[in-house]
Parts: C-alpha cells; sequence; structure tokens
C-alpha cells in the first residue's frame, strides 16, 4: 500500500488515472485548499501503561516511587491486557496524526507476551517498532521490580531471538520491526 493510500483514495478513480497519465510519478495527490501532512513518528511508548494511568496511588509520584506502586498491579497482566492496551494506544496515536509507533514491554507476567502487542497492532494497521524489553534482576538480587516480574538471561536471549526470527523485517518501509531493549541497569544484569 502506498503512503497516503487512505488520502489518495478520495480521489475519485477517473482523477486519479487522469493525473497519472499526465504526471510519470509513482501517484498523485490533489486536494485543492487541503494541507497533507506526513504521518507523525512516536519514539517512545509503554502501552499497557495505559491501564493505570489514573491509579491514584501513583500519581503524582517520583518514578521509583510509581513503579513501586503499579508493580504489584502489572503483575496482574494477561495477554487480554497486553492486547487491548496496545489497540487503546494506537487508536489515540492514530487519532493525533501518528502512523509509527515504538512500544518498550518488559514485563511479562501470566500469559502476556509480545505478540499479542504485535497482533492488536498489526490489526490496527499502523507501522511498529515493538521493543522487546527484559528485566532480570529482581529485590532479591537488588533491583527494584518485585522478583516476580523478573526473567532469566537464558530466557530473555531464547524469546528475544524467537522474535526477531518470527517478526523483525528488514525491508525499507517495513511494517514490523522488533528491538531489543534492556530496562536499565539498575534492573538487568550484564550477560
Amino acid at each position: 500500500m502506498p503512503p497516503f493510500s487512505c488520502v489518495a483514495q478520495l480521489l475519485s478513480r477517473s482523477e486519479r488515472h487522469r493525473r497519472c497519465r499526465r504526471r510519470p510519478t509513482r501517484f498523485s495527490i490533489s486536494r485543492g485548499r487541503h494541507v497533507v501532512l506526513p504521518g507523525l513518528i512516536n519514539t517512545h511508548h509503554h502501552f499497557y501503561q495505559h491501564l493505570t494511568r489514573a491509579v491514584p496511588g501513583a500519581q503524582d509520584r517520583e518514578l521509583f516511587g510509581w513503579l513501586k506502586t503499579l508493580y504489584p498491579i502489572w503483575a496482574n497482566l494477561t495477554a487480554g491486557a497486553v492486547y487491548t492496551s496496545a489497540q487503546m494506544a494506537v487508536a489515540e496515536l492514530m487519532l493525533s496524526g501518528c502512523t509509527t509507533s515504538s512500544d518498550h514491554l518488559y514485563l511479562f507476567p501470566n500469559d502476556c507476551s509480545l505478540d499479542d502487542e504485535i497482533r492488536a497492532v498489526c490489526e490496527m494497521g499502523m507501522r511498529f517498532h515493538a521493543s522487546r524489553g527484559s528485566m532480570s534482576v529482581g529485590e532479591s538480587n537488588g533491583g527494584l521490580p518485585p522478583d516476580s516480574l523478573v526473567e532469566n538471561e537464558s530466557h530473555i536471549l531464547r524469546d528475544s531471538q524467537r522474535l526477531i526470527e518470527t517478526y523483525h523485517d528488514n525491508q525499507r518501509h517495513a511494517m514490523i520491526r522488533i528491538t531489543l531493549a534492556p530496562c536499565s541497569p539498575f534492573r538487568c544484569r550484564p550477560i
């Protein structure tokens, strides 16, 4: 599908054919007094956090206090919640003119996986750079997140490789790309 395909659909078929014969361009857009802007790009997001952005105990907290308040809630995330939050976030982004987004998913409790988020975003039709986040240092080892939300390094590496092999498209204008995104030095052990 060419860029601006939804805008190009506004032109009648005969108008598109007439203009394409006149100009040797791939496609053309004629909208009189309208302005066409390129899609916006969102470079950092956490889609799942849409589900908890109004939790009273987390409001107006410093980062670590905010995380400590929300980690126990996020520990109950499910695949369905990851899927739904991704569709909510993408709908909001699209309504604001965003056509490409990156998301950093680093919590995988219960049955959650990055696959759920990728499926949701693909169904919405947005170009997506899915970041496979990771946390391997829990509270018992001096980290910030509860031990129930961290993963061991071998699982992180296996799942990262699986995601790259399954979804990553290195072609120009690819709709899905995978990035690897360890959270921070105090939540990940060097491998």
